[in-house]
């Protein structure tokens, strides 16, 4: 596994239901059941992973490089599409 994909891995291991990870400012609610987990790397470079929680378990929905500020609504929208799949 490559050491982003190992990050990325080791921030998800972390969150253990909703509402009793959120430590630090490493992740945030966007709306709707969706979540956005940070994951600082090298080079300075963000990741973020849009998860949600569903019947106790949390399902990654897509994991990009962050490139600006702001989250891109094709992002967003992605994930929204995928959480859809789940509920």
């Amino acid at each position: 596994m490559s050491s982003i994909g190992t990050t990325l891995l080791n921030s998800l291991r972390s969150i253990e239901r909703p509402g009793d990870f959120c430590v630090g400012g490493m992740c945030r609610p966007l709306g709707g059941g969706l979540w956005e987990v940070r994951s600082d790397l090298k080079s300075n470079r963000i990741a973020r992973v849009l998860f949600c929680f569903s019947e106790g378990r949390l399902i990654a929905l897509h994991g990009f490089i962050k490139k600006t500020q702001k989250t891109p609504d094709a992002e967003l929208a992605l994930a929204r599409r995928r959480m859809r799949e789940f509920k």
